[in-house]
């Protein structure tokens, strides 16, 4: 309990000095802190408060720079969590145990007067007026109580994309397929434009190889069709090169678009989390 508490402190500083630097590809904040602990130094920028110059640092550098601080005034936190019949694939443990453990991280960050917006399964879930570790609170039970078996679609990134204020910070968990699906949806595209967005995307569990051989009877995760495949070694093999090509095309894409992007599968623990924030 207390490692993970120790975690989402982590996290979270983490969070504000992300919001404080700004959308990614731009050099302005999103919010400018007033708060009295020191962040980063970076180029001045109109607007700026000239109180928060660093003369040394402009002295050392030949051009202005100013003072980041962290804002003490708290954050804005959203995640969605992909529910669809995907996620429950895996070889050890379904892959929603381990996006739980990623959301539960992500929600511990959660303090004070933050504002959190959950969607899970596709839907939003109403956490009414609650802030802070309140509305965390909820948040976490909601997920726990598991999903209605629907992934993350367009309605999603709608939802998001129209109640997220500037300067929040968003955790979306999805699997590959589905995101893929989606890379043409305009809201995954403005999501980026004035918030700090990370997507923990879900690979596929036989990515590595398929431990099946003869023909096999298999059925869809999502559609429940059944079909009889004869796998090979030369099917086994074009199997492992189409899902690293894919998941390396779905990260570049992702990343083109200002997400902060990274693999995860049932192995993965909680604190990787803090390596794409």
């Amino acid at each position: 309990m207390e490692q993970m508490r120790a975690l989402s402190d982590h996290l979270r500083r983490r969070l504000l000095r992300l919001r404080a630097r700004g959308p990614a590809g731009e050099g302005l904040p999103l919010l400018r802190g007033d708060g009295l602990e020191f962040a980063e130094l970076r180029a001045y920028a109109e607007g700026d408060d000239p109180r928060r110059i660093d003369w040394a640092a402009t002295a050392r550098t030949g051009a202005l720079q100013t003072r980041v601080m962290l804002e003490e005034s708290g954050l804005a936190l959203a995640c969605a969590v992909d529910g669809g019949p995907r996620m429950a694939l895996g070889r050890r443990r379904p892959l929603q145990a381990a996006a739980l453990d990623l959301a539960e991280l992500w929600l511990g960050a959660v303090r004070g007067r933050d504002r959190l917006w959950l969607a899970a399964g596709g839907e939003a879930v109403a956490l009414g007026t609650l802030r802070g570790e309140r509305a965390a609170a909820l948040g976490s039970m909601h997920l726990r109580a598991g999903f209605n078996g629907r992934a993350i679609d367009a309605g999603t990134l709608a939802y998001l994309d129209s109640t997220l204020p500037a300067g929040a910070v968003l955790l979306l968990v999805g699997e590959c397929y589905g995101l893929e699906a989606l890379l043409d949806d305009r809201h995954l595209a403005r999501l980026p434009q004035r918030r700090w967005c990370v997507a923990m995307v879900a690979a596929d569990p036989w990515r590595e190889g398929i431990p099946l051989r003869g023909a096999v009877r298999l059925r869809d995760a999502a559609g429940g069709s059944v079909r009889t495949l004869r796998i090979d070694e030369a099917a086994a093999r074009r199997h492992v090169q189409a899902c690293a090509q894919r998941a390396a095309a779905l990260l570049e894409r992702l990343t083109r678009l200002g997400w902060r992007a990274r693999l995860f599968d049932e192995s993965t623990c909680a604190a990787d989390l803090l390596d794409v924030c």
